[in-house]
């Protein structure tokens, strides 16, 4: 697709072509940026298949498994005492667990169309720098490394809230089908499959939830002056107050 092209499908969605950008994740300190795109591209997204939904879910369960364990071995780096992060690691893999959940609540549930794929590209670019580094960071971490992930805690968490926000707007928009006792396929809504609306509201709670607990700002760890270059406090800010107005079904300008 071209840049003109590009224009078009972020015009489409509400976004600006800047909003819509791919953020690359060249390195391990554009995590943060890029989670937080995620999770933004997920909230303002057009149509998304369940299948894409419940990708989407199971793969940044994997993301947020990696950095539950890189928290857990905080130790490792001098001077990483940071006990404000105590008990946060298995937090984590708790809010992993419903992400797990939700990807097997939408599996049943069909749609037609194409997807907008902005939100799997993002996803498909964290992976990937995720994969190429796991077996450095199941080594030793340096101080860099537990910046990284510390800051990429909170985008990483809003990822679940923008999920709930994207199925409620499809559900609402009668965009997804269910299997109906006598074998035909539905428009699903909210009352007729609850464990899929259930499951999006838990992985949310517990989005939020985690985000109440942690510490703000990101504690200091190691070298102190670091922390001012993973500083993504004031697009946070802008995401959590756009995401606070939503309304259910109403995609976010």
């Amino acid at each position: 697709m071209g840049r003109h092209g590009n224009h078009d499908l972020a015009a489409s969605h509400g976004l600006s072509p800047a909003d819509a950008a791919l953020v690359r994740v060249d390195r391990l300190d554009a995590l943060p940026g890029a989670l937080m795109q995620l999770a933004r591209l997920i909230a303002q997204s057009g149509h998304l298949r369940p299948d894409t939904v419940g990708r989407i879910a199971a793969e940044h369960a994997r993301t947020v498994l990696t950095l539950s364990d890189v928290l857990a071995r905080r130790h490792t780096v001098a001077g990483a005492t940071a006990p404000a992060l105590l008990g946060v690691s298995s937090e984590l893999r708790a809010h992993g667990s419903t992400l797990a959940t939700l990807r097997a609540a939408v599996r049943a549930l069909r749609s037609a169309g194409d997807d907008d794929p902005r939100p799997t590209r993002q996803l498909r670019e964290i992976r990937r720098r995720l994969r190429r580094e796991d077996r450095r960071l199941a080594g030793g971490l340096t101080d860099g490394d537990l910046h990284a992930v510390v800051s990429s805690l909170r985008p990483a968490l809003w990822v679940a809230p923008a999920l709930r926000c994207a199925i409620t707007r499809q559900l609402n928009a009668g965009a997804w089908l269910h299997r109906v006792r006598d074998g035909s396929w539905r428009q699903a809504t909210t009352r007729s499959v609850p464990r899929v609306a259930d499951a999006a509201l838990v992985a949310r709670e517990s989005g939020f939830r985690l985000i109440g607990s942690l510490p703000t700002p990101p504690p200091a760890i190691g070298y102190a002056d670091r922390s001012r270059r993973y500083d993504h406090t004031p697009a946070l800010h802008s995401f959590s107050a756009a995401i606070s107005r939503e309304a259910d079904g109403v995609r976010l300008a």
